[in-house]
């Protein structure tokens, strides 16, 4: 029972991790304006290293140098991959909202 215990525990502490996502989720939550995007896409590296942490793969000697680190490279690519979804998703219904029609949305 004590080794359930102990592994139990070990997984409490490694949640600690994700405290700094966590409360950039809470503080963009009651925000109504479109710029809260800027805290969300900022909580997915912290995420990604928090995961990483808990995981037990230290690449890193602390928390925030693994997330200053592996989560600009991985903020960078997302930032990429989110403009490049809005533009081949928004870019077609711009167009079909400006002249709506069976052509068009083809």
């Amino acid at each position: 029972m004590s080794d359930v215990l102990r592994r139990t525990g070990a997984l409490l502490l490694r949640l600690r991790f994700f405290l700094p996502a966590l409360l950039l989720m809470l503080i963009a939550a009651p925000i109504r304006h479109p710029a809260v995007i800027v805290l969300l896409l900022a909580a997915q590296p912290l995420f990604l290293a928090g995961a990483v942490s808990a995981l037990g793969y230290l690449f890193e000697t602390d928390f925030w140098t693994l997330a200053l680190r592996r989560g600009t490279a991985f903020l960078v690519l997302l930032v990429a991959y989110t403009a490049f979804v809005a533009l081949a998703v928004g870019l077609p219904a711009v167009h079909l909202a400006q002249q709506p029609g069976a052509l068009h949305a083809l």
